[in-house]
């Protein structure tokens, strides 16, 4: 079984600075391994000690700010130890992977965990569709919403995605449209299509069609979609969508790992 150690530091959740800090024992390291030392002499089955030092980083809407957590230290008989803050898990930078930790997507810039070890969800990490030839990203049940993945709508015979309260789009499910007596499904701002529900396309010329996806009319979203032939989806990164980042060929792969790395352009054989 692995062990587990409550360390004698607790967090010191302080709200008014918007930050944590480690309060520690007044005793240095060396007066904390004398005392842990003394007992060990007197006291044959007195657990061993575990020094550790932390770093947490400040971060405003870190979880634990209205209550003292103890820090936690798990499988201290491995090479890798696991921190606990409370229910969470101290990973790199002193926080677990929702306020930061852990790794990020390779994507310059980008400050999104990376899911698998390359890419974040919007990058084209994750995993794929199981339909065969499929190229979209998978939901619960290993499938996109396409093909049966996520959940679905709770009415009888109805197959669709669910989007909110259980229900499809169709009976009910996501917003409604907020001008009096619609009952069409929301578009934008709160608003139906009909109602005024669109954007205008961003482009400095200062065009006046409506916005199709990623701020821009069809006519200028052209110059942003993927360079995949055939794709229309607006790029990602290195002229890529996120489907083509997720299932592009082995030149692709080897092309954006040598930017990556900044690796002579040589490609294994």
């Amino acid at each position: 079984m692995a062990k587990k150690r409550t360390l004698s530091a607790v967090v010191q959740a302080s709200a008014s600075e918007g930050r944590q800090e480690l309060n520690e024992e007044t005793k240095s390291d060396d007066e904390h391994h004398r005392d842990a030392v003394a007992q060990d002499d007197g006291n044959d089955e007195t657990e061993d000690s575990v020094y550790i030092s932390v770093e947490l980083t400040d971060f405003a809407d870190f979880p634990i700010l209205d209550k003292h957590d103890a820090l936690e230290i798990e499988n201290l008989e491995s090479d890798r130890p696991i921190l606990r803050i409370g229910e969470y898990r101290v990973r790199s930078r002193g926080v677990c992977k929702r306020h930061g930790g852990g790794r990020l997507c390779l994507i310059p810039d980008c400050q999104n965990s990376a899911v698998g070890l390359e890419y974040c969800v919007s990058h084209g990490g994750g995993k794929g569709c199981l339909r065969e030839e499929c190229t979209k990203a998978a939901q619960v049940g290993g499938y996109c919403k396409a093909h049966g993945g996520g959940s679905r709508c709770q009415i009888d015979g109805c197959k669709k995605s669910s989007q909110t309260n259980g229900r499809c789009r169709l009976h009910g499910g996501g917003k409604r449209c907020t001008a009096p007596g619609c009952t069409k499904g929301a578009q934008r701002l709160g608003l139906c299509a009909a109602h005024g529900g669109y954007h205008i396309c961003q482009h400095e010329s200062g065009c006046p069609r409506k916005d199709r996806g990623g701020g821009y009319c069809e006519t200028h979203r052209r110059d942003l979609e993927c360079s995949s032939v055939g794709c229309k989806r607006l790029r990602k990164a290195h002229g890529l969508c996120t489907t083509h980042l997720r299932v592009g060929d082995h030149n692709d792969l080897m092309a954006i790992l040598d930017e990556l790395l900044d690796m002579p352009k040589q490609r294994l054989r």
